[in-house]
């Protein structure tokens, strides 16, 4: 979304509808009380959408989630079946 400045073409790229990605983003933007895009419509020099200040905050925490998953599912794994490695 950051390098492409555009929930359409983000959408796109994902093979995703934007009706798809825009309800998902407003869906996302409920549950959790704040926007995750500023948009700017388009004309002369055309429109676009950043991701807030707060939605890049929520994904660096999402990224630290999912590494400590991966490496509790790493640890877990490797106790429960280390037998058969």
């Amino acid at each position: 979304m950051d390098d492409l400045h555009s929930l359409r073409a983000a959408a796109m790229s994902m093979g995703m509808a934007y009706s798809k990605a825009w309800t998902i983003v407003k869906n996302s933007e409920n549950a959790f009380g704040f926007k995750f895009l500023t948009s700017t419509a388009g004309g002369k020099g055309g429109g676009g959408a950043v991701l807030t200040a707060e939605c890049r905050a929520l994904l660096v925490r999402y990224d630290t989630f999912c590494e400590k998953m991966k490496s509790y599912g790493d640890a877990l794994f490797a106790e429960l079946f280390a037998e058969e490695l």
